[in-house]
């Protein structure tokens, strides 16, 4: 079942890229000013989002150029966001399979309801957007399991994963940090048990560190 997975995954790529443009994709003259603001073509991007969605592509744009750089620019920027997002689509449901793993879910049964989300509204939307909400999907799943078992383990070193997981999400866009709020409320109730006070604090004093650091770093 993952090699089928893998090949619908290759076929909803070349679908994909051989129907989509991605200079097409909402909000993507807004967003574009980010890579204006890596090559040095303006003083500041203007848009108040994280640097960590953005600043990959540009990176991917450089390889692919060096790569093939018969390509034009319009054709460079396509096809690297198409592999950006494309990659992120993987490692979103990578987690899921893991985290479904530790759910007592056989792996098979993970992979087969995988393949027909390749091709789901919301999730093709987030794959042909130039928007960094996709990241929540690449990484919630990731998160959950680290810190489920960091309440089973108490490993410090899966506490340290979930907040550096978290503090990437948070910053990202204003939008995903409401999602994360309510999902923090929610797992607080959840495991108020087994999360004790000095756990809790620990995690603020950490994500407060984090954050800012990520923030002086985005909006400087």
């Amino acid at each position: 079942m993952k090699i089928i997975y893998y090949f619908f995954f290759y076929l909803s790529f070349l679908v994909f890229y051989s129907t989509f443009d991605f200079l097409l994709s909402p909000d993507f003259e807004k967003y574009y000013k980010y890579f204006e603001y890596y090559s040095g073509t303006i003083p500041e991007p203007g848009a108040e989002q994280g640097h960590l969605y953005f600043f990959i592509p540009y990176l991917v744009t450089k390889i692919v150029y060096i790569i093939d750089n018969s390509l034009t620019m319009n054709q460079l920027i396509n096809i690297s966001l198409h592999l950006y997002n494309s990659f992120l689509i993987i490692v979103g449901f990578r987690g899921f399979i893991q985290f479904m793993n530790t759910k007592d879910y056989k792996t098979y049964n993970s992979y087969l309801i995988s393949i027909p989300a390749l091709f789901f509204g919301p999730l093709v939307y987030l794959r042909l957007s130039f928007k960094p909400e996709i990241l929540f999907f690449s990484f919630i799943f990731w998160f959950l399991m680290i810190f489920e078992r960091y309440i089973k383990l108490e490993k410090k070193q899966d506490l340290v994963k979930a907040v550096i997981l978290f503090t990437i999400l948070a910053t990202s866009k204003a939008s995903i940090t409401f999602y994360l709020l309510i999902l923090s409320i929610f797992l607080l109730i959840k495991y108020r048990r087994e999360f004790s006070k000095k756990n809790i604090v620990t995690s603020i004093i950490l994500f407060v560190f984090l954050f800012t650091l990520t923030s002086l770093e985005n909006y400087r």
